[in-house]
């Protein structure tokens, strides 16, 4: 077991400093779990091979990320050599393309700025059926219409649905084949039985 220490300059180019054999993990990692899924992994490895030829680079097992293979230089016909992954890494000006990403996720925030989206596309729906049903808005009497005409439209598909599906015809769909009742028209509604199915692929 090595550990093995980075460093990363202003350019976000990388840089091997050391390599450290049998580590000290001053609590900063599950060491009993990590030695546990690595003899269960070596032993695996030994005893059944074969289940480990399909595994590629990114591929898991406990803790353990598959980072080289020595299939992948059999398929390849080329050496892997970690020299050449440093100089080609570093060969990139990755300053931009850093900068770039941030912007795109947020600064690790993307999942949050969905969740605000939804929230203001939801009140701007529920303050646009309470202005055309002249009801206050915000307030107690506009949440609970729109909860009524949610679940009055709820109950409208669940209805349509029980009437176009029917659980002892089962049988497996074709190659392409969407199933009437898998069918959502344009106006939001399902098709009627009998209707024909069309791929929406």
């Amino acid at each position: 077991l090595f550990a093995v220490d980075y460093i990363v300059d202003k350019s976000f180019r990388v840089y091997l400093e050391k390599t450290t054999g049998m580590p000290t993990f001053d609590g900063a990692w599950d060491e009993a779990n990590m030695i546990a899924d690595m003899h269960d992994l070596v032993q695996e490895l030994n005893e059944v091979p074969v289940a480990f030829e399909g595994m590629v680079k990114g591929d898991k097992y406990g803790g353990w990320e598959l980072i080289f293979s020595e299939l992948s230089e059999t398929c390849h016909k080329i050496l892997y050599n970690p020299c050449h992954a440093f100089i080609d890494y570093n060969d990139k000006d990755l300053t931009k393309q850093n900068k770039k990403v941030g912007r795109v996720q947020a600064t690790a925030k993307r999942l949050e700025n969905e969740q605000k989206r939804i929230v203001k596309k939801t009140e701007e729906r529920k303050k646009q059926i309470c202005r055309e049903n002249k009801v206050p808005y915000p307030g107690t009497k506009c949440n609970k219409l729109v909860e009524t005409i949610d679940q009055e439209e709820f109950n409208k598909l669940f209805k349509e649905h029980e009437q176009s599906f029917n659980p002892n015809d089962f049988r497996l769909p074709k190659p392409g084949e969407v199933f009437p009742h898998e069918i959502v028209t344009s106006s939001g509604g399902i098709q009627p039985p009998g209707g024909e199915a069309a791929d929406k692929r």
